[in-house]
């Protein structure tokens, strides 16, 4: 297997799409050039990503630019990738929101998405001379990290399934169930930590902790705090809780 991308400036399309080929194919050689010779289009051990005017799934061709109706690289590489089978759907749902934020950028500009993005991080690193292996090398990272988030999923569900339920808005957990945002049903969730309390709203816009006083820390986003004693991290959630549905 090889990959071929373009030359010149990188950006976080192409860097996130082999980062990903490389989690999946293994570390294989990429090569960055803008000439692409017809029997390098049809060998399908050459993914073509991000250059050459094609993009042909059954030819691993992955290219956007002749197109405007098409994601980015990133995004097409991990929907292909999908497709066959070669990652997991959840792994797939990790990557999904990010990927096409990164997409959505290179297709569009940066539009009504402000400040500093992933996509301008990546392409920072332009003006260091190995700048396009460090970016590859931040991706792969963050693709390692997704693969162990998906790979709690089982974890998450356990502990929270041997959880209190404090109220119908406050679950206590004996760990941290990092999946815990995507079962919907609680505001709150107290869980041990370092030996403290933590104290985590789910929505901090609707539903901010609104501490006892009892707190060692209060973030003032009042998405988390941090207690000494469970008692106290409890009093906090039945008072944020109170306040937020009125």
């Amino acid at each position: 297997m090889r990959i071929i991308t373009h030359d010149g400036m990188f950006h976080a399309d192409e860097i996130f799409a082999i980062a990903l080929l490389h989690e999946v194919l293994g570390n294989c050689p990429v090569e960055r050039k803008r000439t692409i010779s017809t029997e390098e289009y049809d060998d399908v051990n050459v993914w073509v990503v991000d250059v050459g005017g094609k993009y042909d799934v059954e030819k691993n061709l992955f290219d956007h630019h002749h197109d405007k109706s098409l994601h980015a690289s990133c995004t097409l590489v991990l929907n292909e990738l999908m497709n066959r089978n070669l990652i997991t759907m959840h792994l797939y749902e990790e990557l999904y929101k990010n990927f096409h934020t990164i997409s959505q950028i290179d297709c569009n500009g940066f539009l009504a998405v402000n400040g500093f993005q992933v996509n301008s991080l990546v392409k920072s690193f332009n003006s260091l001379p190995d700048g396009f292996n460090i970016a590859l090398e931040l991706a792969k990272c963050y693709i390692k990290a997704a693969i162990d988030t998906v790979n709690k999923i089982a974890e998450s569900e356990e502990i929270w399934e041997r959880g209190e339920d404090i109220s119908r808005y406050i679950k206590l957990c004996d760990a941290f169930p990092i999946h815990w945002k995507r079962y919907n049903d609680h505001m709150f969730l107290i869980y041990p930590n370092s030996g403290k309390w933590n104290l985590l709203s789910i929505d901090s816009e609707n539903f901010p902790i609104t501490s006892n006083g009892g707190h060692e820390f209060l973030h003032n986003g009042k998405f988390i705090a941090v207690y000494a004693e469970k008692e106290d991290a409890i009093a906090s959630a039945q008072l944020s809780a109170m306040i937020a549905v009125g």
